[in-house]
């Protein structure tokens, strides 16, 4: 068993994840990073290793942390360029969280007490945006060093992982842990983030189908039809509060762009984002021009003065796909795709215990939500967004379990 030193430098990066994080992400980031650093030791210890060996996520995270590696020094334009690999740290320092958590998760409360804070994470969000917009009077909540998407998008995660606790514990206090999912839609609200908006109803149909799937066998189809029947009561009511609210245009915007229709200033804006990605992208297919030379690259072809909330010192295309292909070419399209489909093939390895399924469940959650964010906004290989997506994943994986033999 790891040392009570190391036990407690968990512990603090998990609390410091899913607390923090959704207080100020900026921060929350940091020292998330700066506790899993110190759990570096970890790997010391032999049955931390075996955790991790023939891990799939390990193998993928990290072949895909050393592409971007390769790629980055291969494009660099001076020495300084390599530097951006860091801002994939968070995917190798994932590793000891994991190794430690599996260990911890010998302990059957471990996982009830994650679920557990990924639901106060989720409500320290929903606290955030209630704050800022009626008693700090801004017009959509930011937090502190944060942002309204950050905020919308880890209290949107932090909700529907709260969610797992409904199949982890027993009795009535698992009904608590469905408040998640609502904590997250007063966090979007709050935000006015649209794109998170849209991600809702793909979680929740996932959270509706695994909780049939969990459902005795001669019970589901009578409970599939209850809960749609739930969900387009709750779809009903959700659009009727957000009526004439920012989020509310979230899925007009869509029906715009799909029709050719007017649409606002920011989606206006991503679309020439969208177009100078791929511009660039077939300009170099194969090698990119680096992390350092998205701003460079692609003020070549966007007029400056027109976006000068931008620099030459930061830029993205608020896209993943155009962000990795423009950095690293297709490598970096092959490195992101690993990077999502790593924790799916864990789960699906993780041995068939009866929370098998919760694990599975948790890190679809991540992955749906950062795949589908990803098309409109900023995420992987950015701080705040890289750290919430790697170590979640990784505790999903490693803390719910069922307190059997180490591999299991």
């Amino acid at each position: 068993m790891a040392s009570r030193a190391i036990v407690r430098l968990w512990w603090v990066c998990i609390g410091t994840l899913t607390l923090l994080m959704c207080l100020s992400a900026t921060i929350g980031a940091l020292v998330t990073e700066i506790a899993a650093l110190g759990l570096l030791v970890s790997l010391t210890s032999a049955s931390v290793r075996s955790f991790m060996k023939g891990e799939p996520l390990v193998t993928i995270w990290g072949l895909a942390v050393l592409v971007m590696g390769i790629m980055f020094t291969i494009v660099a334009e001076q020495p300084a360029d390599i530097r951006f690999v860091f801002n994939f740290l968070p995917f190798l320092l994932a590793f000891p969280v994991y190794g430690v958590g599996r260990q911890l998760a010998e302990e059957r409360w471990v996982g009830e007490a994650v679920a557990g804070l990924f639901l106060a994470g989720a409500l320290i969000a929903a606290c955030v945006g209630l704050f800022d917009v009626l008693v700090r009077g801004m017009y959509r909540s930011e937090g502190f060093y944060s942002g309204a998407l950050v905020i919308a998008r880890t209290g949107l995660v932090y909700g529907f992982l709260a969610a797992a606790g409904f199949f982890v514990v027993r009795g009535k206090r698992r009904f608590l842990f469905l408040l998640g999912p609502v904590l997250a839609l007063v966090s979007i609200y709050f935000a006015g983030a649209r794109g998170a908006l849209l991600i809702v109803p793909f979680l929740s149909v996932l959270f509706l189908a695994f909780m049939v799937g969990a459902a005795p066998a001669r019970q589901r189809m009578r409970l599939a039809v209850q809960l749609v029947l739930v969900l387009i009561a709750g779809a009903l009511g959700v659009a009727m509060l957000i009526g004439g609210s920012r989020v509310s245009e979230a899925f007009t915007s869509v029906v715009h762009v799909l029709s050719g229709g007017a649409v606002d200033d920011a989606v206006r804006d991503r679309l020439d984002f969208y177009r100078t990605g791929w511009t660039l992208f077939m300009q170099a297919p194969w090698s990119g021009y680096g992390w350092a030379g998205i701003p460079r690259m692609a003020f070549t072809i966007l007029d400056p003065d027109a976006y000068t909330a931008y620099s030459l010192d930061f830029f993205d295309f608020h896209n993943d796909f155009l962000n990795f292909a423009v950095a690293a070419g297709v490598p970096g399209v092959v490195a992101l795709l690993g990077f999502f489909i790593a924790p799916v093939a864990s789960a699906l390895r993780s041995g068939k215990d009866r929370l098998r399924p919760v694990r599975l469940y948790g890190v679809l959650v991540i992955v749906i939500t950062y795949v589908l964010a990803g098309l409109t906004d900023i995420s992987l290989g950015f701080d705040r967004f890289t750290a919430t997506y790697a170590f979640s994943a990784v505790v999903a994986l490693a803390v719910f379990r069922l307190p059997t033999s180490p591999r299991n």
